[in-house]
């Protein structure tokens, strides 16, 4: 427990530091194999690898069916083992950003600004036809509580899905505030299930409505007077992500010209810097220890940063 601890504030610390505009693989753009299933990459995490039901008829999966980009993400309710990780969910259709440690998941991407909305694209196919069957759509803005040794809730906003919804639709979440902090860190949750006896309520737990679909893409924070923060970034991945020696870089709209790589640390030390050739797509990592790192790129006009787990 103390060294979770530990680890979790070395990587709350390096959220406060390190600056990001944009919410990762926005539109579920990248994925990566992990043996039987597919996940998105860039921070975000499933139940896909503790499923009791086949992927991918059960579970997060990506889908042509989409409005922006190549694909979307699919949540089809199932079941999993609610054991593992003691979290007690019983559905396999979870989409969250973050990422899962041998002690459980730890939730968020870093984030410094307070959003007034978070807009999406979205279909949804109930199975449950007495309005019990609830899909969720979730985001919090956190601040890093130095006294109290963990994270506080400074912005919240929930979408509550009942009605079949079979053409793809925006949705808009309000966000609201209870003080005047800046966040360091966003989490976006969803889920296509939610507990029928706790429909009125944000913090629910998970239930198996098994089939309950839902679709999702082009997610994007709106920060005011109507501009959206991913209209005007420059869209950043890293791939594989967990990665062992190598890492590809996916940068959309631009040659590498007069960018630098920066490779953090938990505790936000610099651990690697190179500026980046013409056209280069990829950076040897093989010097760096498993562990967490924070990846940025910026140029003169923009910066922008994701996870990257090395694991070997």
């Amino acid at each position: 427990m103390k060294k979770f601890t530990i680890f979790t504030i070395g990587l709350t610390l390096i959220f406060s530091m390190l600056k990001s505009q944009t919410i990762p693989n926005s539109s579920f753009e990248n994925w990566s194999n992990q043996g039987t299933f597919e996940n998105p990459t860039g921070g975000w995490f499933t139940a896909n690898g503790i499923s009791t039901q086949p992927y991918p008829d059960y579970g997060v999966s990506k889908t042509t069916d989409r409005v922006d980009g190549l694909y979307a993400a699919k949540l089809v309710t199932g079941i999993v083992d609610g054991t593992v990780y003691g979290m007690g969910i019983d559905t396999t259709a979870i989409l969250s950003t973050g990422f899962v440690t041998a002690s459980g998941p730890i939730y968020g991407f870093p984030y410094n600004q307070r959003p007034l909305t978070l807009k999406f694209y979205y279909k949804y196919f109930p199975v449950n036809d007495l309005r019990e069957d609830t899909a969720r759509i979730y985001v919090v803005l956190e601040k890093w509580d130095a006294i109290m040794g963990d994270r506080t809730k400074i912005g919240k906003g929930y979408l509550k899905l009942v009605d079949s919804v079979p053409n793809y639709t925006q949705g808009i979440i309000n966000i609201s505030y209870n003080s005047q902090d800046i966040p360091d860190t966003a989490t976006i949750d969803i889920t296509s299930s939610l507990s029928w006896f706790s429909k009125n309520t944000e913090e629910t737990g998970y239930t198996k409505f098994i089939g309950s679909t839902l679709f999702i893409d082009k997610l994007e924070f709106e920060t005011g007077a109507g501009i959206s923060e991913e209209s005007v970034s420059v869209k950043f991945n890293v791939y594989p992500n967990p990665a062992s020696d190598i890492i590809n870089l996916n940068i959309s709209g631009n040659s590498n010209i007069g960018l630098t790589l920066n490779i953090y640390d938990v505790m936000g030390a610099l651990v690697k810097s190179e500026t980046l050739k013409q056209n280069q797509q990829q950076i040897n990592i093989g010097n760096l220890s498993n562990g967490i790192y924070m990846v940025e790129i910026k140029s003169k006009e923009w910066t922008e940063k994701q996870k990257l787990i090395i694991q070997r």
